[in-house]
């Protein structure tokens, strides 16, 4: 669980996020709607994985971490983002944040609202502290993030294109007369030069 530290996640907590309050303090670029709705698609994300996978960040040229930054801190302190640590042995230093939608990024989205990164608050010596966790699950998510950066890396060094990539898309097939249906975590299609390759993961 990661204590609130001073600075990277202070911020002033909006106890009650409307549609109203979200229409009057978030004004986002193409961009930040873009990494807003990248993030929902994949509910954790990891920083350094948001600047492969968005493509305009991507091809932001050397300023891309701090323009990724600065659209993150942004998005954070408009309550449209919740972003975290995950814990490290003491000495290693940290891994690149991840983020998750927070309550004005789902209203921005028009979604119903699910906290990935949970919130705990306590007050220690008449100070508040915001204590926040990752799901369990957070550590399959970031595999199949790499993976994708992975994918986007190899594509882009070869001249091949992603044509496709959905997550947890709904297939069905036919297995005789039996109809099989499955949601897998990945579905893509690749084209390489004159041919499409289908994948699922």
């Amino acid at each position: 669980m990661g204590r609130n530290r001073k600075g990277w996640y202070e911020r002033k907590e909006i106890q009650k996020v409307t549609l109203d309050w979200v229409k009057m303090n978030c004004r986002l670029t193409e961009r930040e709607k873009l990494l807003l709705q990248l993030i929902n698609d994949r509910k954790l994300v990891r920083r350094d994985h948001l600047e492969i996978i968005c493509e305009p960040y991507r091809h932001a040229g050397k300023s891309r971490d701090r323009i990724l930054n600065k659209s993150i801190n942004k998005l954070f302190n408009s309550m449209c983002l919740d972003k975290i640590h995950e814990e490290q042995d003491l000495g290693r230093g940290n891994l690149p944040a991840i983020v998750a939608l927070d309550k004005g990024g789902s209203i921005f989205l028009n979604i119903p609202h699910k906290r990935r990164i949970s919130q705990e608050r306590k007050i220690i010596n008449n100070e508040t502290y915001v204590f926040r966790s990752l799901p369990a699950y957070y550590r399959h998510v970031n595999g199949i993030n790499q993976t994708e950066v992975d994918t986007i890396l190899f594509c882009e060094d070869n001249d091949y294109q992603i044509l496709e990539w959905k997550h947890e898309h709904s297939l069905s097939f036919h297995y005789g007369n039996e109809k099989i249906g499955l949601v897998p975590d990945i579905y893509t299609s690749i084209k390489i030069g004159k041919k499409n390759l289908f994948k699922i993961l």
